[in-house]
């Protein structure tokens, strides 16, 4: 038999010729011809076969390095540092752009991490396997490279198969998991008094109760990815692998052994056309019926279906050629096929396309010439770089814009600005996203990539935490009012309760100072290179302010005093001083309801082991853990008042009760901040859109507050006349600021992950 190893005749030496081949010299030479040719072929199938080994190995150890390296600093910080709001120094540009490449190569590699590691390795070591065994049993034509072959198909192929459902299925149970946590996350809330949870609509019809929902269920067996932990796939993988391996020792043992049968290259056939028909028949069809709307933003769906379509074809000329080139030829030396290529060589070809779509791509996709984030500058006519809006935001612009004076000269001086400077690109900004989250029609595009992105916890976490804060503000402003009505106080300081406090324009995405504020900014600071020149005598003055980018109110906080004036007075609708002059984070929350909606955000999606976990640091979670954590695990206090409080999305649907102290001592009750002095005299707007505004420099890490000795506190119960009750036990207080080290974390996650997306799509879109 031949190999790679043999040596070559010289088939033109006739005693070469009688000397291996015998004294009939045609029929030698024919001979010798043949074996020149297949020992050919044996060294090109092994040559091939080593480089192709090496070239599996070599990637797939890189996609390992890759996708499980760079963990060293939290994700969101990254985000942060991208967006550093020190001064534009040729220092600082260049530690901006450093850190921008960080996060760039954390958000591709993490985009590895995403495709699952375990799937994507398992089906490397199938592809290596069954390769290499097609290639070498081309390679050494002896007595054991029929069992080699048969080993390799049944155990390569298998690996592979089985690492191909796993993909699809993770897959499926992501996108699938993903949606019915956008679904039930947050809009669906359990009420403390344990009624049945209904869930709205949008077209106001209410649901059933949810425990009679399959979705439902599903979601609340699944909810915590149990199934995709590797254990489960590994033990099924290693259950039926054993099964394999004894059933073809079996077969070797007592046929091959005991010479009751040889091995046959069919038996090798075999198996290959049963995997085959496998394929087409069963995996092709159903895989690409089940994942036709599951659609994600790592192109998983996509790798999936190439194979199903570099598959078919492949597989139809695997059987082809069998039935074509499967006969032998009958020689006085041996067997052999009409063709050396084999048939089963065209799966190669299929196990190769799958190799380069799952793992090399992924990888290319790290190199800075392959990947592109759409950072597109833009620079409007004053030379400041500005953010676009969106288009959705001049509904808005409209609505406030007819309260206004003078509202066909600024429609003009917007038209003008439009004309002058066109931006059809979207700036990946903070400011931006802040828009994107607050608006419900954005909101939900960033809802349907974050599904996409596997990462729909942190949109929905936000998205109800601001529910809750526009639900306290509220909740605040009708006690101010109820009490200034009280005291007969003509109320002049509180603003309504929808009036914003900037107004954005459609095709700059800027904050327009009203023209009876303009004047000032234009006396106070004549060289401001935010100001518009006036159009002529019967144009107001009219000051074009860009949303609060970091940069943008960085350079103006680092101006003269004269201009810090200015824009503490003039230019109020920068909010580069509203969070540290109001101290609304430090309020107590005084509506029991509220605060009740509060612990359940943070049973829900912040505490360690939540149903709906988000990705947060120990340290920003770890004041509202000693604030919360004791008072929910500990078993309640028959001698105090108490609440029952009942944990969102548990299955089994169990109440914690939970003691409330209602008594607090006189120095402790002094020192709490004044609701009514703390709105008096403050500037106007909302409360979302003071909150937004943490992402600025002297919030981009809040310095720890001491809240080791505050818990929730029932304000109801809170009596002067209670002396006696408030020597019993310390205060419970809750606060918005001990919510903020985790909703900066969760905002900074999502400007890293799903916002890049949704920028790229955008700007896509409307390129």
């Amino acid at each position: 038999m031949t190999d790679a190893f043999s040596p070559s005749w010289n088939c033109n030496n006739e005693d070469e010729l009688r000397e291996h081949f015998g004294r009939n010299l045609t029929a030698a030479y024919e001979h010798c011809m043949l074996d020149s040719r297949m020992i050919h072929a044996a060294r090109v199938y092994f040559s091939i076969g080593i480089v192709y080994a090496v070239f599996v190995v070599f990637s797939t150890i890189m996609f390992v390095v890759f996708a499980t390296s760079g963990i060293e600093r939290p994700y969101y910080q990254y985000a942060m540092l991208s967006a550093t709001t020190a001064p534009s120094t040729t220092s600082n540009r260049k530690r901006r752009r450093l850190q921008r490449m960080k996060l760039l190569h954390r958000w591709k590699r993490n985009s590895l991490r995403k495709r699952s590691i375990f799937g994507t390795t398992l089906g490397a070591v199938g592809n290596l396997v069954f390769c290499t065994t097609v290639f070498m049993s081309q390679a050494f034509y002896t007595d054991s490279a029929c069992e080699v072959y048969l080993w390799g198909v049944c155990i390569g192929f298998y690996t592979w198969f089985f690492a191909f459902f796993w993909r699809a299925y993770r897959l499926w149970f992501l996108i699938r998991l993903n949606d019915l946590k956008a679904r039930f996350g947050g809009d669906v809330l359990i009420s403390s008094s344990g009624a049945s949870v209904t869930s709205n609509h949008s077209d106001g019809s209410c649901s059933p109760s949810l425990h009679d929902d399959k979705d439902y269920k599903w979601f609340m067996k699944n909810k915590d990815g149990h199934l995709l932990n590797v254990s489960r796939p590994l033990a099924v993988y290693l259950l039926f692998l054993m099964v394999i391996v004894v059933v073809c020792a079996v077969i070797e043992a007592r046929g091959f052994r005991t010479n009751v049968m040889e091995c046959e290259g069919a038996w090798g056939i075999y198996v290959v056309i049963s995997f085959t028909a496998f394929f087409l028949v069963l995996v092709a069809p159903i895989t690409a019926f089940c994942l036709r709307k599951y659609k994600d933003s790592y192109g998983i769906r996509n790798e999936i279906m190439v194979d199903i379509a570099v598959g078919i074809p492949c597989f139809v000329l695997t059987i082809v050629w069998y039935e074509v080139f499967g006969d032998p030829i009958v020689t006085p030396w041996g067997e052999y096929f009409k063709t050396y290529f084999a048939p089963r060589n065209w799966l190669i070809f299929f196990i190769l396309a799958s190799h380069i779509m799952s793992i090399v791509i992924p990888l290319l996709r790290l190199s800075s010439r392959w990947h592109h984030i759409h950072h597109g500058k833009t620079h409007s006519f004053d030379g400041s770089s500005q953010p676009p809006s969106l288009a959705s935001s001049s509904s808005n612009l409209q609505d406030t814009a007819n309260n206004d004076n003078n509202t066909d000269e600024r429609n003009n001086t917007r038209r003008s600005i439009r004309r002058r400077h066109r931006i059809t690109r979207l700036r990946q900004t903070p400011e931006t996203l802040e828009y994107l989250l607050e608006s419900p029609d954005t909101n939900e595009e960033l809802m349907r990539i974050a599904i996409q992105d596997f990462d729909s916890e942190n949109v929905v976490f936000y998205k109800h935490y601001l529910k809750l804060v526009d639900k306290l503000h509220k909740s605040v402003l009708c006690k101010r009012h109820r009490s200034l009505s009280f005291s007969n106080v003509a109320d002049t300081s509180v603003p309504p309760l929808h009036r914003p406090s900037f107004t954005r324009m459609s095709s700059n995405a800027t904050l327009v100072v009203p023209p009876q504020r303009a004047h000032y900014r234009d006396n106070n600071n004549n060289n401001d290179e935010l100001s518009v020149p006036a159009g002529g005598p019967n144009n107001p003055m009219i000051t074009i302010v860009p949303p609060p980018c970091i940069h943008t109110v960085n350079r103006l906080s680092g101006s003269s005093s004269k201009n810090k004036g200015s824009i503490k007075h003039g230019g109020s609708t920068l909010i580069s001083t509203i969070a540290e002059d109001d101290g609304i984070y430090d309020m107590v929350i005084q509506d029991d309801d509220i605060a009740q909606e509060f612990v359940d955000l943070y049973r829900t999606y912040i505490i360690e082991d939540a149903p709906l976990q988000v990705n947060v640091s120990h340290r920003a979670r770890k004041d509202l853990d000693d604030i919360l954590l004791p008072r929910i695990r500990n078993t309640l206090n028959p001698q105090n008042v108490s609440t029952t409080w009942k944990i969102p999305w548990s299955s089994k649907q169990q109440h914690l009760h939970c003691a409330i102290d209602r008594a607090t001592n006189n120095d402790e009750l002094k020192r709490a901040p004044s609701l009514a002095s703390s709105f008096s005299n403050k500037s106007n707007g909302s409360l979302i859109s003071r909150l937004r505004l943490k992402w600025c420099p002297k919030s981009v890490f809040p310095p720890p507050l001491d809240y080791n000795n505050a818990t929730v506190v029932d304000m109801s119960a809170i009596d002067p006349t209670s002396s006696a009750e408030r020597e019993k036990s310390p205060p419970l207080h809750l606060t918005l600021g001990m919510f903020e080290p985790v909703r900066n974390e969760v905002f900074w996650n999502i400007f890293a992950g799903v916002f890049p997306k949704y920028v790229n799509e955008f700007n896509k879109v409307n390129a």
